[in-house]
């Protein structure tokens, strides 16, 4: 049996073999559909190219979602989307592919070390992570970097996971340093040729 909180999940899901609502999936995960809702929307974003009719709305719903769960407040879906259908073949698909994700995890020391504001600052990364996405950059990696933070960290909140906590905080000083240099070296180009 598996230890992993998100297989068992998926497993769960996949195994009624019906369609489920955006909005029923949402009251059935509890605490967890904040991350789990952040790591179903980064995956677009993983590659290099940004997405910037895309990133921008959702990036938002991030914002949103985590500002929400800062508050203690259920996850925001528009209503919409909230009576959005899932397949049962999709959350197998899904199911199958973090089994393969889980194999790999299993095989990495997975004790988490107990930070008393760790998952206040995880949040708060995602957070700006998110507000990052929002800005509509044609840039390289502008989308990619903070989606995989985001990913790495809701990830590590979800299997309580220590490396990858740690990945996603090497991922979110990368994407800060990334971001401060476009910022810098657009100021510098911008006073250079006034």
């Amino acid at each position: 049996m598996s230890d992993s909180h998100l297989l068992k999940l998926f497993e769960r899901f996949a195994s009624r073999g019906r369609e489920i609502s955006l909005g029923d999936l949402r009251n059935e995960l509890g605490d967890d559909a904040h991350f789990i809702l952040v790591i179903f929307i980064s995956i677009p974003f993983l590659q290099p190219i940004p997405l910037p009719g895309l990133s921008t709305p959702l990036g938002l719903l991030i914002i949103l979602n985590m500002a929400a769960s800062l508050a203690h407040q259920q996850v925001w879906i528009p209503k919409k989307l909230s009576h959005q259908k899932i397949s049962a073949k999709l959350f197998s698909s899904v199911f199958n592919f973090y089994q393969k994700v889980h194999g790999f995890l299993s095989k990495i020391d997975r004790k988490n070390i107990s930070f008393r504001h760790g998952q206040i600052i995880d949040k708060m990364i995602i957070l700006l992570c998110g507000l990052m996405l929002t800005l509509p950059l044609p840039i390289p990696f502008t989308n990619s970097l903070p989606a995989w933070t985001i990913l790495l960290l809701a990830l590590a909140e979800v299997e309580n996971h220590m490396v990858l906590r740690f990945l996603g905080w090497i991922s979110a000083m990368v994407s800060f340093g990334y971001f401060f240099t476009l910022i810098k070296t657009s100021t510098w180009v911008v006073e250079y040729f006034s």
